[in-house]
This record gives C-alpha cells, structure tokens and sequence, in this order.
C-alpha cells in the first residue's frame, strides 16, 4: 500500500466519519432491510407487517445476531420494525452498496482516514438490568488486511439503541465510532462520530414515529423531538429533547468504555477531542458532548478520562435537528466549541420553529 496524501482538512474529517459511521452501520446489516421490506409493501395489504412479525420469531434467542432485545433475551418492542445486525461484519476498508429504495449508492470514507486505521474493535453490552444496558465489553477485533507505514490510528466502533418511548424497550445496533488519531508529532487526537437515521419510506417512517410510535426504530427516537426534560447528566440549564436522551444514554457506557481503553494504551491525554455526526447523529452527538463537556456524566468519569480537555472539545453537526432549548445552547456554548452546518429548507433542522 502506498503512502497516504496530505491529512483530511478538519471539516472535511468530520465530514468523513460521519460517513464512515453510515458505513460500518450498513455493514453490520443482515441484509438491506429497509428497501427489502419496501419491496413487500403493498397499499391495503398487511404482508409487509406479516414479514416483520415472521422476522422477530426467527431472530429471537439467536444470540449471533443484534437489534431486537429478543435476540439476546433481553425485553423486546415487537411494533419496532426487526433491524437485524451481526456486528462481525464491520469493515471500514471496504466500502458498502446500500439502496434508499429508489438508487442504489456506494458508501465509503475516503481512503485518506481508513488507510490509516490499523484494527476496529466492537463494544457492545453482555447484560441488562432494570433496562439499563451493563457490562460493556470488547466482542471483535479485525486487523487492517494490508497494513503499512501509515497504518497507526485505532478504531472503536460502540453499540447503543434507538426506539424508546415512555419506558419501552429500544432496538440495539451500532451507534457510533471513536477514532485514536495519531498525529506526526506522536500525540494523538480523539474522534467520536455518531451514526444517523436510517429509513426506507421517509413518509411512513416520521408518521408511525411521530403518531403511532412503532415503526424504524430510528424514526421513532427522531420523532420524539416534541418533548423535553431535565437532565443533568447531559446539561445542568434547561431542558433536552427526551426521544434523543434516552438513545444518548444507551451509548454512554460501552463509548467510555472504548475512550477508557484509549487511556490505558497512552501516557498522555489527547490533544483535542471531537464530536460529529449527520441528521440524528448530529443530534446524538450534542448531547453526548454536552454530557462529558458542561453535563454530570462529566463529573462521574473513570479516573483515566478525568484529565482530557473535555471543556475545550469541539463540535461539527450536519443537518442535525435540535437537541435541547435554549438555556442548554446558551449554556453548552459559553463552555465549548460548537459549529453547525446545515442546508436551508431541511425541516428536520427547522422544525419546530421554537
């Protein structure tokens, strides 16, 4: 493998792993389940459902495989549509060919950042109690298949879930990527990157989110921007979108787990550390900064992580709809860094108008 080019400009970084996130998250799927199960719907007609019900029998108890809680024997939403995943297949130096039911697409970061990534390891969680995931845990490592020179970054790819509503069980899948970056100096850099939404129908993904709360269970935590709480692991101001909290809290254990391994390998912290993501990601991504940044989450952190420059961190957000109201905005950014990119007329970004 030859020499890698000039690093990625920041922003276009960013960019890259939001991407990559979209990647790795379509890589780990069974099979492209969301054109597939467009493929059987028909107006009027209930087979569609009838193969989601079918999926969730033949998935439950299979423990090689990820998304419902049933496959794990954990507690299970059956009016969530079945995303199943087996997280073994993640490959980020391999690009993926997915179909948003209309074209189909070839997804891939650029060969600059995978180049340069030396394993990927999976965490996920082996337990549940009272809800709340536990045991955090390294399940897969895969080496990079042509190592070289460059070959010196680390990558963390961490399990959370989306779908919870008023206390129901959520679907579990991969949620984002922490990427160790070397820099040429010999110190390093942390990238954490949330994933986005995934959907076939957009239309019928918002409305059984918004109004039957069933359905993508990405839609359903999409669809719950309406309605806010307090939180003060996340913010210690104001109010956060409550649908986006309880998929931000998910994650929080198995991605300090991944960072705390980052910690352990280097005898210095990093640099700088970054949050990303795109549409939900960038939503996820608000939060979980804001957690370690200005939050309680923060103040609780493994001793390992207490000395990263968690208030100086930065944040780059790309069509991400809002993550709390203004008294956590104004609070979040009179401690951090924050830029959002968006594209005039989204009304996921726009929406509500308050």
């Amino acid at each position: 493998m030859a020499e890698s080019a000039a690093p990625i400009p920041g922003d276009l970084l960013q960019l890259d792993l939001s991407i990559l996130g979209y990647q790795l998250y379509q890589q780990s799927l069974i099979w492209p389940l969301d054109p597939f199960y467009e493929e059987w719907a028909r107006p009027g007609a209930s087979r569609r459902d009838n193969l989601m019900a079918e999926v969730h029998r033949f998935v439950a108890k299979r423990s090689d495989l990820r998304g419902p809680g049933s496959t794990r024997g954990w507690p299970t939403n059956d009016s969530l549509d079945p995303i199943i995943c087996d997280y073994r297949f993640v490959n980020p130096w391999n690009g993926v060919i997915t179909n948003d039911g209309t074209h189909h697409r070839y997804v891939s970061a650029h060969s600059t950042l995978t180049d340069a990534i030396a394993d990927v390891t999976v965490c996920e969680y082996l337990g549940i109690e009272d809800g709340i995931p536990i045991t955090p845990t390294f399940t897969t490592t895969i080496p990079n298949p042509a190592p070289s020179t460059v070959t010196t970054d680390h990558l963390y790819v961490f399990e959370g879930a989306t779908g919870s509503f008023d206390g129901h069980p959520p679907a579990w899948s991969l949620m984002g990527l922490v990427l160790e970056r070397r820099l040429p100096d010999g110190g390093y850099e942390v990238h954490i990157s949330h994933r986005g939404s995934q959907s076939g129908n957009g239309n019928r993904a918002a409305f059984q989110g918004f109004v039957l709360e069933r359905g993508n269970p990405d839609w359903v935590t999409d669809m719950e921007f309406v309605k806010t709480v307090r939180d003060e692991r996340l913010s210690p101001e104001g109010t956060v979108v409550r649908g986006l909290r309880d998929s931000a809290v998910t994650m929080l254990g198995s991605l300090i787990h991944c960072l705390v391994d980052i910690a352990q390998r280097n005898d210095e912290p990093p640099r700088s550390v970054h949050f990303t993501g795109h549409s939900l990601g960038g939503a996820l991504a608000t939060q979980v900064n804001a957690a370690f940044a200005v939050g309680g989450v923060g103040e609780t952190l493994p001793t390992e992580l207490q000395g990263w420059p968690w208030a100086a961190s930065h944040l780059t957000t790309f069509g991400a709809p809002k993550a709390g109201d203004e008294q956590v905005a104004a609070h979040f950014d009179a401690e951090g860094r924050a830029r959002r990119v968006w594209a005039q007329g989204d009304p996921l970004v726009e929406f509500p108008l308050y």
